[in-house]
């Protein structure tokens, strides 16, 4: 049997976003064990430290928009500047605070990133992004079964939350545990922005369980959107021939492979597929 090619794709997703707190803390569970900053003092913090006003003012609309914008710039600076004018009118805002974290993140200094998320989670309690965050930090690290509580957690406030659940999917089936994955990918792939590697892992998991159809569905969403994915082609090609027994359609898609050509470790694989299609037809 031919396997499917392309491995699960681990996403990476920092989640930045979150919403305004509220104007009461909720009680903090059990927290998680916090990480000491670096003892070389890298990072500013004079944003998010310091007394704070027992009624914080109402950040205005526009500063929030400004901080959205930056984000999507991916701009630091913006970003940091942005983030900062909202913690100059309330230390406390979670989604300032995310977005800190996720600057510190990129550049690689995961425990201030850490000691961020601990203070937004000392903030709100069920801060699903922070929770998000914290369990990619150590998926970076590679203590897996800490990265699994954090996304866990991440999902339990907020099932939706596509950076926990596209991370926790890939951990999966990379895992080879197939019927937690499609749990995990469940509310991802029902984004619209979807991305192709969460979209793949969620078609794996459904092959691996037996629901070839359904991972058909999921890879011509793939190609819709992306006509030219050589590795959307070769797997639906792979379901096709060796699920379905969809002989015609798997070697349209072997010939469109051969068209626009394949790296040497897919030749043999799409030379194979291309003997058991036409073999089928006979």
């Amino acid at each position: 049997m031919t396997k499917i090619l392309l491995s699960c794709i681990v996403s990476l997703v920092l989640f930045s976003c979150g919403t305004a707190p509220k104007q009461q803390e909720a009680e903090r569970p059990k927290a998680p064990e916090k990480t000491e900053p670096k003892k070389d003092g890298k990072v500013e913090m004079k944003p998010v430290v310091g007394e704070t006003k027992a009624e914080p003012e109402e950040v205005k609309p526009a500063k929030y928009e400004a901080l959205d914008q930056a984000i999507k710039s991916g701009n630091e600076d913006r970003i940091r500047n942005a983030s900062v004018d909202i913690l100059q009118t309330n230390p406390k805002d979670v989604k300032a605070l995310n977005s800190l974290a996720m600057l510190q993140f990129k550049k690689g200094n995961y425990e201030a990133a850490a000691v961020i998320l601990d203070k937004v989670l000392s903030i709100d309690a069920q801060s699903s992004a922070a929770y998000a965050n914290l369990g990619l930090i150590n998926l970076v690290r590679n203590d897996k079964a800490a990265a699994i509580g954090f996304f866990k957690k991440s999902l339990e406030f907020d099932s939706k939350n596509y950076a926990a659940g596209a991370n926790l999917g890939s951990i999966y089936v990379k895992e080879k545990d197939f019927a937690k994955a499609i749990v995990a990918l469940d509310n991802v792939v029902d984004d619209t922005d979807a991305e192709e590697g969460s979209l793949t892992n969620y078609a794996i998991a459904l092959t691996a369980t037996g629901k070839a159809a359904e991972a058909a569905s999921i890879y011509d969403r793939i190609l819709k959107k992306n006509p030219s994915s050589k590795s959307a082609m070769l797997n639906l090609a792979v379901v096709y021939i060796e699920k379905l027994n969809k002989f015609e359609d798997g070697l349209d898609l072997v010939n469109r492979l051969k068209f626009v050509g394949a790296d040497n470790e897919s030749r043999q694989v799409i030379k194979d597929l291309e003997n058991k299609a036409k073999a089928g037809l006979k």
